[in-house]
């Protein structure tokens, strides 16, 4: 079972260490606190990202993504994105599978408030372009979305994140998808670009009587420069039912190229 990871190489910086901070053109850094605008929830912000998530599912079966993601930032308030999943599954009913998955097509637009508050309101299209049944749903998505963040201080990133998966059209013999998913982040930023994300999820299946399910995640990254981020990223199911995918444990490595 060959799983492609990225191996972040968080302790090597371009930057020599003699230097006072990334030399790119744009806002000055700080070289010990350089803040991660690739995991803030309110950073509307140009983007080409590269992730690679291994999940373990029950029985014996696993799914590893490698997931390309572009956004677009048209200014400070709205973009535009996607994602295009390259995944290779296997499962105990249905053997191995490799290909394309579900693509993902979507917007967001930021409200800025008074006392370090924003809002940022999205949506996104996920598509049924699995080119197999392990790979993909089997059905399209439309995926509304809203966030409140708050950055009490420099270190801070806190944020409340609501989303609404519903099916609309698809496979008829896959089950239909009605769920939400609540997200309350907790961001940290540590000395030296470094940072710590804490990023419990509760999902309430509605398809299925309202059976809930708690998936805790935490994510540690570091900032290279101004234009470069690397993260790590794990966790697991920890209590409640729901769909078989979720109740797994999950492992992500990722590299991201932003551009103000």
């Amino acid at each position: 079972m060959a799983v492609l990871l990225v191996v972040p190489l968080f302790f090597v910086s371009p930057c020599s260490a003699e230097s006072d901070g990334p030399e790119n053109e744009g806002p000055e850094y700080d070289d010990i606190d350089w803040p991660s605008h690739g995991s803030d929830p309110s950073e509307i912000i140009s983007r080409l990202e590269f992730r690679n998530e291994y999940v373990d599912e029950p029985e014996g079966a696993y799914k590893n993504s490698s997931i390309f993601r572009g956004e677009y930032a048209f200014d400070d308030l709205w973009l535009l994105r996607t994602e295009i999943p390259l995944v290779a599954s296997e499962h105990y009913e249905y053997g191995s599978q490799f290909g394309l998955g579900d693509m993902t097509l979507g917007a967001r637009g930021k409200i800025v408030l008074p006392k370090q508050f924003s809002i940022i309101l999205g949506v996104d299209f996920i598509l049924d372009t699995a080119e197999e049944e392990l790979l993909g749903t089997g059905k399209n998505q439309i995926v509304p979305q809203i966030a409140g963040v708050w950055k009490p201080d420099e270190k801070w990133i806190l944020s409340l994140q609501y989303w609404y998966f519903k099916s609309f059209s698809g496979d008829g013999g896959r089950e239909n998808i009605n769920e939400m998913l609540i997200r309350p982040q907790a961001l940290y930023h540590l000395p030296r670009g470094f940072w710590v994300l804490l990023d419990p999820k509760i999902y309430v299946n509605q398809e299925n009587g309202n059976d809930a399910l708690f998936y805790l995640e935490g994510e540690f990254g570091k900032v290279l420069n101004k234009n470069y981020e690397l993260w790590l990223r794990g966790g697991g199911h920890i209590t409640g039912h729901g769909k078989e995918e979720l109740r797994s444990w999950k492992a992500e490595a990722g590299i991201r190229y932003l551009w103000h």
